[in-house]
């Protein structure tokens, strides 16, 4: 609590008092090891809604190279993300060390994230688990499929000469 006066007069006629409270700005970032082809998501929190923040992305320097002014939302909220892939230039993110800064404009008051670590994204790759898949005629072949880099693949089995061909999409439902 702050006692203000007006003209160094501190009587009562002249003094009011203020309480300051605390924003309790926050950010999280959901994912703190992500790859230059991924997206870098988290949210922002206040204890009050509707104000103005500035997010920015900053490199390992503390230089924003990428920055979203949004409203929280009146329970105080926003989730946010930024593409890894490019900054506000449309120059491609360099792998190394970021973090996500957030500003009150009105206060000024600012947090930063954790550190996020960006890679460099490995290759697409499918591949079956096992080269030869053997069962009997008329029963359910179980197939394990392997995917790096991907979350969905087509995949072609057997051939017109063999009698059966089948080409069928897959998903990874798991996240690995």
């Amino acid at each position: 609590e702050y006692r203000i006066f007006v003209q160094n007069n501190d009587t009562a006629d002249n003094r009011t008092f203020i309480t300051v409270r605390d924003l309790q700005l926050d950010v999280s970032v959901d994912d703190l090891n992500v790859s230059n082809e991924d997206t870098i998501e988290g949210t922002v929190s206040a204890v009050s809604g509707g104000r103005n923040v500035d997010i920015d992305l900053l490199d390992s320097d503390g230089d924003s190279i990428n920055t979203t002014p949004v409203d929280l939302s009146g329970q105080g909220d926003y989730d946010f993300e930024f593409e890894a892939l490019t900054a506000d230039n449309g120059s491609q993110i360099d792998t190394g060390t970021y973090s996500v800064e957030v500003t009150d404009t009105t206060s000024g008051v600012a947090v930063e994230s954790s550190d996020i670590d960006v890679s460099e994204a490995a290759d697409e790759d499918v591949d079956f688990s096992s080269g030869t898949f053997t069962q009997e005629r008329g029963d359910i072949i179980p197939i394990t499929v392997e995917m790096t880099e991907t979350s969905e693949a087509t995949i072609s089995f057997g051939s017109s000469d063999d009698g059966v061909k089948a080409n069928a999409t897959v998903e990874d439902d798991d996240g690995d």
